[in-house]
């Protein structure tokens, strides 16, 4: 399966206006060959996805932080911290 296949289902312009010329714009997506448009979509969703992931990482962090369950430990207290440092979200 080619990597357009597989991401098909997220793309958010009909195939036939991608690949029409871009009337009335200078510049935009529609203007770049469609394996450029495809990196550019994917790059987008792997953006969305990290962010959503980072999201609830925090998010769970806060939980355990204000709670401190018992099975929590400081080794994966650090791990997620360390984590959140490298997502620039700490």
């Amino acid at each position: 399966m080619t990597l357009k296949q597989q991401h098909a289902p997220f793309a958010t312009e009909s195939s036939s206006r991608l690949s029409q010329p871009n009337q009335g714009h200078q510049s935009g997506v529609a203007d770049f060959p469609s394996d450029t448009r495809l990196l550019v979509r994917t790059a987008f969703q792997m953006t969305l996805e990290r962010t959503l992931a980072t999201d609830a990482l925090m998010e769970l962090h806060q939980l355990l932080e204000q709670h401190m369950p018992s099975w929590y430990t400081s080794e994966q207290q650090q791990s997620v911290v360390t984590v959140l440092h490298l997502l620039g979200r700490l």
